[in-house]
């Protein structure tokens, strides 16, 4: 992923997230939020569709890119699904690409453009910060909003809480407050954008951007890349 489209992204973030919404926003509970979420889910995940996403991860300070991520993810009713992602590193300055696929219960895998191998481990997630002590959590749907030419309905999901971050220098863990701010677009029942917000508190600094959009497919195949 280059600068441009990074800057691009944050710039997409900072406008969508301070949106003067024509809907009216409320304050849902948990419960209502997990059923509204199962219910798209669900829906979405009956059609074929690829998730197109772009990340951003800061360093401890919020003021450098340490990695960024650009990739997509294509997935079928049947359960298939097939994972592309970009990875650069910029201390040091590296780019790889990871690639997998997922077939009934056979997993594939390959790093820049080697050979495919089968494998019963999937793509390494991200490792999160251990909870410590959570101090909020908050729900809210806002629904028929104008968005572009689309109306659609936001599901959000805010969090603050206190996490322990172990410093590598003296192996010294200090307590990081961290706000999370998680916002789920969606049009006819189905998805349709997603974006993730995450920052330090005290003082305030970003941690991870993420972008994703969903696009809808049925022409999507994916097939063994190993005969």
């Amino acid at each position: 992923m280059s600068r441009f489209n990074l800057f691009k992204l944050a710039g997409i973030l900072l406008v969508l997230t301070s949106l003067n919404l024509y809907g009216q926003k409320k304050e849902i509970t948990s419960k209502e939020y997990s059923d509204i979420f199962q219910r798209i889910e669900r829906e979405t995940n009956k059609l074929a569709f690829r998730l197109n996403t772009e990340r951003a991860f800061f360093d401890p300070k919020g003021t450098n890119i340490r990695r960024t991520e650009k990739g997509f993810s294509e997935n079928l009713p049947d359960g298939s699904l097939r994972i592309y992602r970009e990875i650069t590193d910029y201390d040091p300055n590296r780019t790889r690409v990871l690639e997998s696929i997922k077939i009934a219960s056979i997993q594939y895998q390959r790093e820049d453009n080697k050979n495919w191998e089968i494998t019963s481990e999937g793509p390494k997630a991200e490792k999160s910060e251990p909870e410590a002590e959570n101090k909020y959590r908050k729900y809210y749907l806002t629904k028929n909003v104008r968005y572009g030419k689309k109306t659609v309905d936001i599901l959000e999901f805010e969090e603050e809480f206190v996490s322990g971050e172990t410093d590598p220098a003296n192996g010294k863990v200090h307590e990081t407050t961290i706000f999370q701010s998680q916002k789920w677009y969606s049009e006819n029942g189905l998805w349709l954008r997603f974006e993730l917000v995450k920052e330090r508190l005290n003082p305030r600094a970003a941690v991870i951007l993420s972008l994703s959009d969903y696009e809808y497919d049925p022409t999507i195949k994916i097939e063994k890349p190993i005969k």
